[in-house]
């Protein structure tokens, strides 16, 4: 089994989550003995191609029965057809464009990803479609009645906007503005922010990505304290400025439940708190599930080999693990559907709600 790790400070509580996951299976899947290496895809250029190069390597070895992922959509959309070739099992912790694996997003999307015509894809959180309609819901409940909403170039941050863009009018929302933004001069972020106020929206949505820093909240904040900020699950992500007194009180959206929204945690939070000496995050929880249902596919899987353990994880059903009871549909989407509404309060997010 492989795990591919990022530049993501999260990601080590996923590894260690992970690495708690097979601990408890004692290395076993049934009588069947698994190891879980780590392979870094952390890149300073963000290109999509390093999470495929970094996998191909590993790869080689035949003994590699499934891989788990935690890179973007975009790294997603190049290693789900690399991965479907060799007939591996991908199981994602964190892409979620619904095109990976729903018709109807773009031109020739999902069957572009899976070239021998067997879906190999797997996630743990539901897509992008589930968190734009109910981050919409959550403006409207709020009593806003206009948004401006910003985006960057990457597929993730730019499907997200425009599914908020497209459900916004289905619940009398008014969209003010909605731009792309790319890496800009003070002088241009100054400007982008005096036309993001004049159109007075009540709420901003701003579908950013991990690599983006916090300068232009922090600048609209400055001319607009009160100014309401939402985003995406990656908002979270994102490294805080040393000064984040401007940030206080925006809110993200998290396809991950809540630990305090999960009943069957408790059992996982005080081993891996034993184990580490500090508490897991919510964040930690799709990692350790994700192996214990590899770990259950390599089990009841006819013989332990790429193409055994991928038809087992097509017929594993009803699964009872930390996150409920769930399971993959035939699309390999989560029938989990719950959105974690986040709030940064004194330089920690915390979840304030959650809708289904």
């Amino acid at each position: 089994m492989l795990g591919i790790s990022s530049k993501w400070d999260i990601i080590t509580e996923v590894q260690q989550a992970s690495q708690l996951a097979l601990l408890e299976s004692g290395g076993q899947a049934g009588n069947r003995q698994v190891e879980l290496v780590f392979v870094d895809t952390a890149d300073p250029q963000q290109t999509t191609l390093r999470e495929q190069a970094a996998i191909a390597k590993a790869v080689e070895d035949p003994a590699v029965v499934a891989v788990i992922t935690a890179g973007n959509s975009d790294a997603a959309r190049e290693t789900i057809p690399f991965l479907n070739r060799l007939g591996l099992t991908c199981v994602s912790l964190t892409a979620t464009w619904p095109g990976l694996t729903k018709p109807g997003f773009a031109p020739g999307e999902p069957g572009i990803f899976y070239p021998t015509g067997q879906r190999n894809f797997f996630r743990m959180i539901p897509s992008d479609d589930i968190q734009a309609v109910t981050a919409v819901q959550w403006m409207k409940e709020q009593g806003f009645q206009s948004v401006y909403v910003l985006h960057t170039e990457t597929v993730y941050s730019t499907g997200l906007a425009n599914i908020v863009v497209a459900q916004a009018p289905l619940s009398d929302l008014t969209i003010v503005g909605h731009e792309q933004v790319t890496h800009f001069s003070p002088a241009e972020q100054a400007q982008l922010a005096e036309r993001i106020l004049l159109s007075d929206p009540d709420v901003l949505y701003y579908a950013a990505d991990p690599s983006i820093d916090f300068s232009l909240e922090v600048t609209l904040r400055t001319y607009d304290p009160e100014l309401t900020i939402i985003g995406g699950e990656t908002l979270t992500f994102r490294r805080f400025p040393d000064d984040i007194t401007a940030l206080e009180g925006i809110y993200a959206t998290n396809m991950t439940p809540s630990l305090e929204q999960l009943t069957s945690v408790g059992s996982f939070v005080e081993a891996y708190q034993e184990q580490y000496g500090e508490a897991p995050s919510s964040f930690a929880v799709p990692g350790y599930e994700a192996v214990n249902v590899i770990l259950q596919a390599i089990a009841q899987a006819d013989e332990p080999t790429r193409a055994g353990v991928l038809e087992a994880m097509h017929q594993l059903g009803d699964i009872s693990g930390v996150m409920g009871n769930w399971s993959f549909d035939a699309h390999g989407d989560t029938s989990l559907q719950i959105t974690n509404v986040l709030q940064l309060q004194q330089g920690e997010w915390v979840s304030i709600d959650s809708i289904r």
